[in-house]
C-alpha cells in the first residue's frame, strides 16, 4: 500500500516538476526538461522522494528509479520526431470565437430593476447569505 501511494506521490512530483522547470531555475529541480530533451538526465532520486515527503525504501528506490528511466526514454522518442512547419500551439484542438449569426447586445436592465429582483438588496447591491466563516 505505501508503495502505491509512494508511486503516486512520486509521479505527481515528476509531472509537476517538468512543468514548473520552464518558470523554475535549473538550481532548484534534480533536472528539468532542457536537460531531458538533450542528454540522458541524471536523477536523484533520494531529492525528490524527499520533495514528495515520502520515506523510500531502497526497493521502492529502485523500482520509481527504473519506472523513471522508462518514462523519460518516451522523452528521447519525441526529440526524434520532425517538426518542421508545425505551427506552435496552446491547446490540442484549434480554438476559434465561435459567435452566432446576429447575436448583437440587446436592450439591458438598470442595476435598480435587477437588485429589485432579489430577494433581499441593500444600497443598489443584493444580499446574500454568508457562507464563509
Amino acid at each position: 500500500m505505501a508503495a502505491e501511494v509512494g508511486e503516486f506521490h512520486f509521479l505527481a512530483v515528476l509531472s509537476q516538476k517538468n512543468f514548473a522547470s520552464f518558470t523554475l531555475c535549473e538550481s532548484l529541480l534534480p533536472f528539468n526538461i532542457y536537460k531531458i530533451m538533450s542528454e540522458t538526465p541524471h536523477i536523484d532520486i533520494d531529492y525528490v522522494a524527499n520533495l514528495a515527503r515520502l520515506d523510500l525504501s531502497d526497493d521502492e528506490k529502485a523500482k520509481l528509479g527504473s519506472q523513471l528511466d522508462d518514462i523519460l526514454g518516451h522523452f528521447d522518442k519525441l526529440n526524434g520526431v520532425d517538426v518542421e512547419g508545425v505551427e506552435p500551439m496552446a491547446h490540442a484542438h484549434r480554438v476559434f470565437n465561435v459567435w452566432r449569426e446576429g447575436d448583437e447586445p440587446g436592450e439591458t436592465y438598470s442595476p435598480e430593476v435587477l437588485t429589485k429582483m432579489a430577494p433581499e438588496q441593500r444600497d443598489n447591491q443584493v444580499v446574500v447569505p454568508k457562507v464563509v466563516e
